[in-house]
């Protein structure tokens, strides 16, 4: 059976985040979100919502790993805010 890759970047499968196995949930609430769409003030909500739970879901790791994980979810974070427009469904 053939993985859904939520975090990966359009249809790719194979371009993935670092941490996306654990990510993956926040990855799928981000995308419903975009899926969902709405105005320009939704999409913030959207990302900033997606980093909240990135970073929840690496807080249970050890101290070094977390810190990896942190730098990736924001680096992740700043990618989306920028080209993020290209997927969100825009309406009002």
């Amino acid at each position: 059976m053939k993985e859904i890759n939520y975090c990966g970047f359009g249809k790719s499968v194979f371009i993935r985040p670092p941490f996306w196995a654990l990510q993956s949930a926040s990855c799928k609430i981000h995308d419903d979100n975009y899926k969902k769409g709405g105005t320009e003030e939704d999409r913030l909500t959207a990302d900033v919502g997606f980093l909240k739970h990135m970073l929840l879901d690496i807080s249970d790791m050890p101290y070094q790993r977390k810190s990896r994980a942190a730098f990736s979810a924001c680096v992740y974070y700043l990618l989306v805010r920028t080209f993020g427009w290209i997927s969100f469904k825009y309406h009002d």
